[in-house]
């Protein structure tokens, strides 16, 4: 889960161990034709062979084609259905983006389902809101939610007319977890890793913008540990 096509640290918080720790677990007491099957939707990337910020771009270009391939290939083909489990972004683009897991699945005539994440005050757009369990699941179609602008909850990529689109036209339902979250961060022990170290500054180095000096950030974060 460290070694995908993301260069930074986001993958390599506890919660992402303890995702496919949590599988296994469930997995052995399951006969072996109702365990869970877990499918990585990263392309193979060979970071032996990114050397520069135009390499690793040309990685992430395959990102969400490659994501869909592998649902064709092992769920659909197969008649089977599947959770995809990915950031948000990756599902928005409906109408507009011309690459998006959700517009290449739906370009082919396939049916899916996409939920969205909002760790924002929903109440402020719809009131009963206050009075949802944590966690709570929406449909949005029709809701004072889902007609609100898309941008509201997302910030907008580059692409004209994404000013006038709806959270409904983008995401079929909302998972809603609370006004506020606890995000997790990256632990100590890897700060303190040598190996993981030097590998991690290595890849944020090649990051194709660097104005935000990600390496400078990981180091300083790091240092603030100790």
């Amino acid at each position: 889960w460290e070694d995908t096509t993301v260069n930074g640290t986001g993958a390599d918080k506890p919660m992402y161990e303890a995702f496919y720790r949590a599988v296994r677990d469930v997995n052995r007491t399951l006969p072996r034709e109702r365990q869970i099957r877990v499918l990585g939707g990263e392309p193979p990337i060979a970071w032996e062979s990114v050397k520069t910020g135009a390499d690793l771009r040309s990685w992430w270009r395959q990102r969400d084609p490659h994501a869909v391939a592998v649902i064709k290939r092992e769920v659909l083909a197969r008649n089977r259905r599947a959770l995809v489990i990915y950031g948000d972004g990756h599902f928005q683009g409906r109408g507009f983006a011309p690459r998006s897991i959700t517009v290449g699945l739906e370009s082919e005539g396939e049916k899916i389902f996409t939920v969205a994440t909002s760790f924002g005050d929903l109440a402020r757009f719809q009131p009963d809101v206050a009075t949802w369990k944590v966690p709570s699941f929406a449909r949005l179609k029709g809701t004072l939610i889902g007609t609100q602008f898309y941008a509201r909850f997302y910030p907008l990529p580059p692409r004209p007319g994404w000013n006038t689109q709806l959270l409904q036209d983008q995401f079929d339902g909302i998972l809603y977890l609370g006004r506020t979250m606890t995000m997790q961060r990256l632990p100590k022990e890897l700060c303190d890793d040598p190996a993981y170290m030097k590998m991690r500054l290595a890849r944020l180095a090649l990051a194709p913008d660097q104005r935000a000096k990600p390496g400078e950030q990981l180091t300083r974060y790091c240092a603030g540990l100790q």
